[in-house]
């Protein structure tokens, strides 16, 4: 009886030890693949910060994200404004690339600050916001509502967001006057880390 018991207990002992260990594997798989973090279908890496931010929906068959200290992928869109815009062709400038949406509250919550710097630093970086998977009407209308008046690039078909592979909103990337991306953050940033930042980059082509 003794043997029986002890085998029984040896036995529960293994399957205890067994599902810890499933659950600890489990765990960390999760934990790689981004756990709770807001960074999904962006670039990883070095230079790359997730806070607050909300899904966007993209293609799959675009190819992978840009790299910070690679090139940012290309494009030729027409603002809101009516203003044609091509990454490439820009005038050796620093870029602000911004992705929104007109439903997100941390998008929102940004733009007062978005508009400051626009009106503080437009004469020396480019911003340009994209905002994803909505109309020109919706967009205009919470342009005029806000009274925005940086570039605007209405993402209706979520082409743009599919290109940098940009699943969350807001995200910002910072991009050299040579077309090279510095940095990225998935989520909100506070009026001081936009200052920071931009100060950053006029520094670099003064």
């Amino acid at each position: 009886m003794g043997e029986k018991e002890s085998f029984r207990n040896s036995t529960v002992t293994n399957v205890v030890v067994l599902v810890i260990a499933a659950v600890v594997i489990l765990g960390l798989i999760w934990w790689s693949r981004g756990g709770f973090s807001n960074s999904s279908g962006t670039s990883g890496g070095a230079g790359v910060t997730s806070t607050q931010a909300s899904q966007v929906e993209i293609s799959d068959s675009s190819g992978p994200a840009p790299k910070v200290g690679e090139q940012v992928p290309d494009f030729t869109a027409r603002t809101l404004q009516g203003e044609e815009i091509s990454i490439a062709q820009r005038e050796g400038r620093p870029l602000w690339l911004v992705f929104n949406a007109t439903w997100c509250a941390n998008c929102r919550a940004e733009m007062p600050d978005l508009q400051e710097m626009y009106q503080r630093y437009g004469d020396s970086i480019d911003i340009i916001t994209v905002f994803v998977g909505e109309s020109e009407d919706t967009v205009g209308n919470y342009a005029q509502q806000l009274d925005l008046t940086f570039p605007i690039v209405v993402d209706r078909q979520s082409e743009l967001a599919s290109l940098y592979r940009n699943a969350a909103v807001p995200s910002h990337y910072f991009v050299t006057a040579d077309g090279l991306l510095t940095d990225v953050n998935i989520g909100a940033l506070p009026e001081s880390e936009m200052r920071r930042r931009v100060e950053a980059m006029v520094e670099k082509v003064s």
